[in-house]
C-alpha cells in the first residue's frame, strides 16, 4: 500500500507540475460590442464591431465622423472585458469643463513645455492649441478607436486611438501655418519641437466610473488616409485600469482533485492498517 500512495504521489506531483507550468497567459478581447447612435466611420475593416475586435491595430471607428460638435457627441459602443463592462464615446462639453480640460492642458504643458508655454504677440499658442482641443473641429471629439485589450493578471486595459504622427501636419495647423499672424512663431516651434504628438480623446466608462484617453505619444502606423494624405498616421496606446481577473490555473483542475482525493485515501487507509496491525 506504501508503494502504490508513494507512485499515486509522485503521479500527483507531476500532474501539478504539468497544469502550473502549461497554464496560459491570459488576455481579455472586447466581446458583446454594441454600437450607440450611428454617426460613425469605419476604417480598414468590412464593419464597426469587426474593426473593434479584430487583431488588426489600424482598422479603427471614427466617432462623431460627421458632427464633431462637444455638446452633440452622442455615438459610441458598449462591450465587455472580461469582468469589466466598458461604454466608449467622445467627451463633451461637460467633460471639459469638469476638469478634464485643467488636467488635458497640464499633462500637454509637461510633454510639450516649449510649444505650450510659447507667446506670440500676447497670445498664448498652447491656449490656441487647447481651444481647438476643446471645440473638437476635427481634433477630439471624433475619436478614431482601434483596438481595446486587458491583461487579466494586472486588471491594465490597453486602448489604441489613431489620429496623426505629427500634428504639424494635420490639416488645422496648416490654416494657422498659413496666417502670416502664426506663421513666424509656428515656423519657429516647428525647429525647436519638429515631432508634435497629440491623440484625440475618448471618454472611456468602466463599471460606471468614467476615466479619459489620450496620449502624447505615437508610432508610425505606416497608413495615411485618402481624403488627406497625412491623418491616421499614428497610433497611440493609453492604459486605464480594469478589474484584475481571476486566473483559472489558480483553480484546482477536476483531474488534480481526483489525485489528491485518492492519494489522500491511500494514505488514510495505509495509517489505519499500519494501527490495526
Amino acid at each position: 500500500m506504501k508503494g502504490i500512495a508513494q507512485k499515486l504521489l509522485v503521479g500527483t506531483s507531476v500532474l501539478i507540475g504539468t497544469i502550473a507550468t502549461s497554464a496560459p497567459v491570459l488576455a481579455a478581447s472586447l466581446s458583446n460590442v454594441q454600437m450607440v447612435g450611428t454617426d460613425y466611420g469605419v476604417y480598414g475593416a468590412a464593419d464597426a464591431i469587426t474593426a473593434l475586435t479584430d487583431s488588426d491595430r489600424y482598422s479603427h471607428v471614427e466617432l462623431n465622423i460627421a458632427d464633431e460638435i462637444l455638446s452633440n457627441n452622442n455615438t459610441g459602443f458598449t462591450g465587455n472585458l472580461g469582468s469589466d463592462s466598458i461604454k466608449v464615446e467622445g467627451i463633451n462639453q461637460a467633460d471639459w469643463d469638469g476638469g478634464l480640460g485643467t488636467q488635458w492642458m497640464a499633462d500637454f504643458t509637461a510633454a510639450y513645455p516649449a510649444v505650450a508655454n510659447a507667446t506670440y504677440g500676447g497670445i498664448s499658442i498652447g491656449q490656441i492649441i487647447a481651444g481647438e482641443i476643446q471645440t473638437a473641429i476635427g481634433r477630439s471629439g471624433d475619436p478614431n478607436v482601434a483596438y481595446l485589450a486587458k491583461d487579466d493578471g494586472s486588471g491594465n486595459i490597453e486602448m489604441d486611438l489613431i489620429g496623426h504622427y505629427n500634428v504639424w501636419n494635420a490639416p488645422w495647423v496648416a490654416n494657422y501655418s498659413a496666417n502670416p499672424i502664426y506663421a513666424p512663431v509656428i515656423a519657429a516651434l516647428k525647429a525647436q519641437t519638429p515631432l508634435l504628438q497629440i491623440s484625440e480623446i475618448a471618454k472611456v466608462t468602466i463599471n460606471g466610473e468614467a476615466q479619459y484617453a489620450y496620449s502624447f505619444s505615437a508610432v508610425n502606423t505606416g497608413v495615411v488616409a485618402g481624403d488627406d494624405g497625412v491623418s491616421h498616421s499614428g497610433r497611440y496606446t493609453v492604459s486605464l485600469a480594469g478589474t484584475v481577473e481571476e486566473d483559472p490555473a489558480d483553480v484546482p483542475e477536476p483531474s488534480l482533485i481526483l489525485g489528491l482525493m485518492t492519494v489522500g485515501g491511500l494514505f488514510s487507509a495505509s495509517k489505519r492498517k499500519s494501527q490495526n496491525a
